[in-house]
């Protein structure tokens, strides 16, 4: 893929210490299965999210935040970051391989961004409770629909991660579904 960066990580999660392999890597596993066709159902960023995308520092001509979008999925919020103008550096992070494929194809068929765009980009598969990065890294972590799929102490873990990335005055979303909501609890 031109002007698309993948960087190399640590050992898979089923081998880094002090981080329980599952349920995380059945997660994975479970998207690899269906990020074929994800996108299908999922066209459209949710609404919630680009308002708080638009709420970026700086203006759209010269961008200047450092985005994580922590749980990718097949990239439609990171093609809504990149479409909107406001990051100069978007980290791509997933634990499944499958979506992070996903991801980069809906970015190399997204004709509307500007030309260099997908630059900002780099992908990085991995786990949300160890993100390969530096302290202080990011001004804004976006992460959707990721948590509910660890336990209460593992999703702990993973917010104390994204506090350690952001920067000194950094926002974060994270939001997750809520298993007694009628249109969620499974039938």
């Amino acid at each position: 893929h031109t002007g698309l960066a993948l960087l190399a990580v640590p050992p898979s999660v089923s081998s880094t210490p002090g981080l329980g392999a599952e349920p995380w890597s059945s997660v994975a596993a479970a998207y690899d299965r269906i990020a074929e066709n994800f996108g299908e159902s999922r066209a459209r960023p949710w609404p919630f999210a680009v308002r708080w995308l638009l709420d970026a520092e700086g203006p759209r001509d010269s961008p200047r935040e450092r985005l994580l979008v922590a749980g990718c999925g097949d990239g439609r919020h990171v093609v809504t970051a990149l479409d909107l103008g406001c990051f100069e550096k978007i980290w791509a992070l997933d634990a499944s391989q499958g979506m992070l494929d996903a991801a980069m194809r809906r970015l190399s068929a997204s004709p509307a961004l500007p030309a260099g765009a997908a630059a900002a980009v780099s992908w990085l598969p991995g786990d949300v409770r160890q993100v390969p990065l530096p302290d202080a890294c990011c001004d804004a972590v976006l992460s959707a629909a990721v948590l509910h799929h660890l336990p209460g102490s593992e999703s702990r873990a993973a917010l104390m991660e994204f506090a350690r990335l952001l920067a000194p005055g950094g926002r974060l979303l994270a939001s997750c579904w809520d298993p007694r909501a009628k249109a969620v609890s499974k039938r």
